[in-house]
C-alpha cells in the first residue's frame, strides 16, 4: 500500500556558470498529478504551523531555502523529517496529521498538492483526526483481490503510457507490441513470444500451428478451467481427459493409459500458478513421440527446476486477463515458443493468415494484442518478480497458520517448483463449503471458487460422454475448493484477519460438535 511518507531525491543540475536547477516531474518523482503549488515563508521565530490532517490530499514538501522539522502522524505511526535542502523533498500521502516546527529565519517551503483547495478535506481537530485514523486503520473488509491499489500506485505512469500510445497513432501491430514480445520472451526464457487477443486464442493458435485438428486427440487434465478443453475442441480435435493430482494438475502416471494412435499432444495446465510435473509429462511424451504444450495462463514467472513456465515445452499459452499475475486492462494473451516453425505460423494465424499484409497464405483469424495493452503490460512487467515474491510471503501465512486444522486441505508444492500463487486454494468438507463461504461473507471477506463444476460434467463437454464419478479427484476439487484472498497488494494484517476468521469458523464448529 502506498501510504508511507518518504524522502525523495530531487533531480538537480549544477553548473559553475549558471547555478543549480532542480526539477520535480509528476510522473517521475510523485505519485499524484500536480494541481496546486503554494509557498510557506516569513515565519516568525518559535512559531509552528500545520496542526491539521488531510483526508485525500497528497503533497510533496520541499525546503527551497532554510530548514524546518516536519512531523507526521497517521496509520498508527509517527515520522519526522528534517527539510534543509532543495535537493530533497518529502512525499506526504493522504491521511496524515502534520506539524511543522523549528523554522529557520530564511525558511521557504514549496508545497506541491494533488488537488485544489477544499476545506472539506481538512481535519483541524486532533481528537477528530485520531478517530478518523483509528476507523480508517481498522480492518473490517478484505476484498478477494486488491487491484485498485495497483492502479493507485501507478496511476500517473499508466496514464502517461496511455497518452504516449494515443499520440503515436499506431494502435495495432506496432513497435510497442514488438518490444513487449521481446521482453516477455526473455522473461520466460523462450526464444519467441507472439501476442494474441487472449489466452484461449493463444492455446488455439498453438494447436493450429502444430497441425492438430479433426481426428487428433490431445490429453488434458480433468482438473482446471474450461478454456483448455475449448481450445482443443475449437480446432476440431478431441480432448482426452485424464485424472488430476489433488490440486488439479495432470497426473503423469495416468497419461500413458489414455494414449491412442490418434494422440498428438499432451497439454498440462499449471493450475493456480503451481507448476505441473513436467518431467513426468515429458517422459511419457518422449516415449510416444508426442508434442507437449503448457497452459501457463495462471503461471507468469513460476519456476520448475531450472526453467520457467512458458519455456518447458514446445509452446505455452499465457493470459493477460486483468486478474492475472501480469494482468492488463482488458483482454490479452500470448504464446511463447522456441520453435521457429510454430512462431512463424502463429504470427500468420493471429492476423488473418497473412505473413505480409493482404497476402493470405493460410486460413487465419483476428487475434492480436493491441499496442495499448502491450505498452501497459511492458510497463508492469518489471514488477512481476516482486509481486510474485509478495504472493509467496502471504501464502506462507496461510500455510503456517492453517496447517493445524484437520478439516482443511492445504495446497502442496514439490521441492522442484516455485509457485506464483495466482490463486491460493484450500479444500474444506463439501458439506461445509456453503456455511464456510457464508461465514467469510459475514465477515466481509471476499473469496472465489475455482471451479464449482468439474469440466467433464459441463454441458459443453457432454459429447465426451463422461459421467459423475469418472474423475473423483477432479470432482472433489470442484466440490470442496475455496480460493482465499491473496494479492500482492494485500497486507499481512489483512491476511491475518482472514486467518482469524477461518480459525474462528472451524474452532466454533468443533465446539458445536
Amino acid at each position: 500500500m502506498n501510504n508511507i511518507p518518504k524522502e525523495i531525491d530531487i533531480e538537480t543540475h549544477r553548473t559553475e556558470q549558471s547555478g543549480s536547477l532542480s526539477v520535480i516531474q509528476a510522473n517521475t518523482h510523485l505519485n499524484f498529478p500536480i494541481r496546486r503549488v503554494y509557498y510557506i515563508h516569513s515565519i516568525e521565530d518559535n512559531k509552528a504551523r500545520g496542526f491539521h490532517g488531510h483526508k485525500k490530499l497528497q503533497q510533496c514538501i520541499v525546503a527551497t531555502s532554510g530548514s524546518v522539522t516536519l512531523s507526521l502522524e497517521g496509520y498508527g505511526k509517527t515520522y519526522s523529517f528534517e527539510l534543509n535542502s532543495p535537493d530533497k523533498g518529502v512525499l506526504v500521502p493522504a491521511g496524515y496529521w502534520r506539524e511543522m516546527s523549528n523554522f529557520s529565519k530564511d525558511a521557504v517551503l514549496m508545497v506541491i498538492a494533488s488537488d485544489d483547495y477544499d476545506p472539506e478535506d481538512y481535519i483541524h481537530d486532533k481528537e477528530v483526526f485520531n478517530t478518523f485514523d483509528a476507523e480508517r486503520s481498522a480492518i473490517n473488509k478484505i476484498t478477494y483481490l486488491a487491484m485498485h491499489r495497483r492502479y493507485d500506485e501507478f496511476k500517473l505512469q499508466l496514464q502517461q503510457v496511455t497518452e504516449e500510445v494515443l499520440d503515436e497513432v499506431n494502435y495495432i501491430m506496432g513497435p510497442r507490441l514488438e518490444k513487449f514480445e521481446e521482453s516477455f520472451a526473455k522473461f520466460t526464457g523462450a526464444k519467441y513470444c507472439i501476442g494474441t487477443g487472449n489466452g484461449l486464442d493463444a492455446l488455439e493458435i498453438i494447436l493450429r500451428a502444430s497441425n492438430i485438428g479433426a481426428g487428433d486427440e490431445v490429453i488434458v487434465s480433468a482438473g482446471g478451467f474450461i478454456a483448455t478443453l475449448l481450445a482443443v475442441m475449437r480446432v476440431g480435435a478431441t480432448p482426452v481427459l485424464v485424472e488430476c493430482e489433488t490440486w488439479g494438475n495432470i497426473d503423469p502416471l495416468k497419461i500413458e493409459a489414455a494414449i491412442t494412435k490418434n494422440t498428438k499432444a499432451i497439454l498440462p495446465t499449471h493450475l493456480y500458478g503451481i507448476p505441473a510435473d513436467m518431467d513426468g509429462v515429458r517422459a511419457v511424451a518422449n516415449k510416444y513421440d508426442l508434442l507437449v504444450f503448457e497452459d501457463a495462463c495462471q503461471a507468469h514467472g513460476a519456476q520448475y527446476k531450472d526453467g520457467t513456465c512458458g519455456a518447458l515445452s514446445d509452446a505455452a499459452a499465457f493470459s493477460f486477463y486483468p486478474t492475472k499475475n501480469l494482468g492488463g486492462f482488458g483482454d490479452g494473451g500470448c504464446l511463447t515458443t522456441s520453435s521457429e516453425k510454430i512462431a512463424k505460423t502463429a504470427r500468420q494465424l493471429r492476423s488473418y493468415g497473412a505473413a505480409v499484409k493482404y497476402h493470405h497464405d493460410i486460413v487465419g483469424f483476428n487475434s492480436r494484442l493491441d499496442e495499448m495493452q502491450a505498452a501497459l503490460l511492458q510497463f508492469l512487467l518489471p514488477n512481476v518478480p516482486k509481486w510474485n515474491e509478495k504472493r509467496r510471503n502471504l501464502a506462507s501465512l496461510y500455510l503456517n497458520h492453517l496447517s493445524g486444522i484437520e478439516e482443511i486441505e492445504l495446497p502442496m508444492v514439490s521441492d522442484d517448483s516455485v509457485p506464483v500463487w495466482h490463486v491460493f486454494p484450500i479444500m474444506v468438507p463439501a458439506e461445509k463449503r456453503d456455511a464456510f463461504c457464508d461465514h467469510l461473507t459475514k465477515h466481509n471477506i471476499g473469496y472465489n471458487i475455482h471451479y464449482p463444476k468439474a469440466m467433464h460434467l459441463q454441458p459443453c463437454c457432454s459429447h465426451l460422454q463422461h459421467n459423475a464419478g469418472d474423475f473423483p479427484v477432479a470432482e472433489k476439487l470442484a466440490d470442496c475448493e475455496v480460493s482465499l484472498p491473496l494479492d500482492p497488494y494485500h497486507t499481512e494484517e489483512e491476511i491475518n484477519f482472514v486467518i482469524k476468521a477461518i480459525l474462528d469458523f472451524f474452532m466454533s464448529d468443533t465446539v458445536k460438535n
